[in-house]
């Protein structure tokens, strides 16, 4: 499904007196991302080059990143070098300011290290939230080009584990839970919302979050990022009424929550096969004054221009490379290789299955020799072979015949517990989730919290996990 709003790209309104601050929205860079072995660093320094490009062709004022910058909580130094150079070299575009928050993939630590230094450059950096740090920290002025006055101020908030919210999920039912999730998010930027408008009377604000919120498509949610698995996406109406304009992060597609007020940008670069469905996108965001000078009234303002003060503008990013798959026999593989063509500057990402009655030791042979045909800039590289076993004596579960890679984590837990005999209790499970959404931080304090206990007096783990949370939170 394409995504339309009013002035959608092509037609968007020129750059003129009437907008207060023009926003570039992006998010979920996944920066150090492989698929398989293969590392997608040229498509991210194409991304990059196109972006700085687009900031000053947009006369972008204010770029707003929510969250997932890195694909790992430890990337590597070619990753930091990679978005340290890019946000240095942002004084050529013209931006004023910037605005960076943590994913779920991302390290807090890692990204708030070096914010006092950032903050010379007019970069905003906010890794993680707490509620013990000031709150000032999680507002960031905007100002547009030519002034140093602020003319917008963004809430800039980041992924926030429900532990860091004071939810703890041993103590009630699933639906007093999700109730108790969602007031203390509406809490939260509701509070900061009071204090922006104390400190920046009159000012319009927007705000960012990395979370899942509105209705979902099939295979948006990549990965479950609470503990809570049952807590499914946020309400729109928690966010509060008096911000203008939401940059959310996390799903991976560009589309609205409520249209020209809540969006995600989704991914620039596809992280997996299914992300081909649908363009890689970044928001152009105009945030215009309350109201508009009316030529016809010598000067008076008309409220009738101001029934959509915010406007957004959808611009495809350009294709470097494309993510293709492909099952059949192996003659039919074959064929269907000695035939590929892509018009993207890069070569192609494979993912092929091939239908065999029994395995074939010499097939990845076979298969890389149909692609020596191309020469090395251009052959196409193989990500993934996987031999689908055919026939009756030789059918695999749903599970069993994807790849690991396709599988969420639940899933490989399940597996194994399922290979174990051991049952899946909802305690256990509950642990688990604990154990695959929990950072560095949160895990270290669950680990202390049990160790502490005498060897014959260890409770659960998910009893531990509350109280990691609440010695954390003294």
């Amino acid at each position: 499904m394409d995504i339309l709003c009013p002035g959608f790209v092509g037609t968007r309104t020129p750059w003129s007196h009437y907008a207060r601050v023009r926003i570039l929205h992006t998010s979920d860079w996944h920066v150090g991302l492989q698929s398989g072995h293969i590392s997608r660093r040229e498509e991210h320094e194409a991304f990059f080059r196109w972006l700085n490009r687009t900031l000053a062709d947009e006369a972008v004022d204010a770029l707003v990143v929510a969250g997932d910058i890195f694909d790992g909580m430890q990337p590597s130094n070619e990753s930091l070098r990679m978005y340290y150079h890019f946000l240095r070299d942002l004084e050529s575009t013209g931006v004023r300011d910037v605005v960076v928050v943590g994913g779920n993939h991302d390290s807090a630590a890692q990204l708030d290290a070096p914010r006092e230094v950032l903050s010379a450059l007019g970069v905003h950096v906010v890794g993680g939230y707490s509620g013990e740090a000031d709150p000032l920290r999680y507002l960031a002025p905007l100002r547009a080009r030519g002034s140093e006055e602020p003319v917008a101020v963004c809430i800039a908030l980041p992924y926030i584990h429900e532990y860091r919210l004071g939810i703890r999920t041993t103590d009630s039912d699933a639906e007093a839970t999700r109730r108790a999730f969602t007031e203390r998010f509406r809490w939260v930027y509701s509070e900061l919302a009071n204090l922006a408008e104390q400190r920046f009377p009159g000012l319009p604000l927007v705000a960012t979050g990395h979370l899942t919120m509105g209705k979902m498509e099939q295979g948006d949610t990549l990965q479950e990022i609470h503990q809570v698995g049952f807590i499914d996406a946020l309400p729109p109406d928690l966010l509060d009424p008096r911000l203008r304009y939401v940059a959310l992060g996390h799903i991976h597609r560009a589309c609205p929550v409520e249209r020209d007020r809540i969006w995600y940008s989704g991914s620039p670069i596809p992280v997996s096969l299914a992300e081909m469905r649908h363009p890689r996108r970044v928001l152009l965001v105009d945030l215009h004054c309350s109201c508009t000078a009316n030529p016809r009234h010598h000067g008076d303002f008309s409220q009738d221009e101001t029934s959509n003060s915010v406007r957004v503008y959808p611009i495809n990013v350009p294709v470097t490379r494309e993510l293709l798959e492909y099952e059949g026999t192996e003659e039919e593989v074959i064929g269907w290789l000695k035939g590929l063509f892509s018009k993207a500057e890069l070569p192609p990402l494979l993912n092929l299955r091939v239908r065999v009655e029994q395995p074939q030791p010499q097939l990845a042979a076979r298969v890389r020799a149909a692609l020596e045909q191309y020469s090395v800039e251009n052959r196409p590289l193989l990500v993934e072979l996987r031999e689908v076993l055919c026939g009756s004596d030789n059918e695999q579960s749903a599970f069993e015949a994807m790849s690991l890679e396709e599988l969420k984590p639940r899933q490989v837990f399940s597996l194994l517990c399922s290979q174990a005999k051991a049952a899946l209790a909802d305690e256990l499970l509950q642990a688990f989730d604990f154990v695959a959404t929990a950072k560095k931080e949160e895990l270290d304090a669950c680990i202390a919290a049990v160790s502490e206990r005498p060897q014959h007096d260890q409770p659960p783990l998910s009893v531990a996990t509350q109280q990691a949370s609440e010695d954390n939170d003294q």
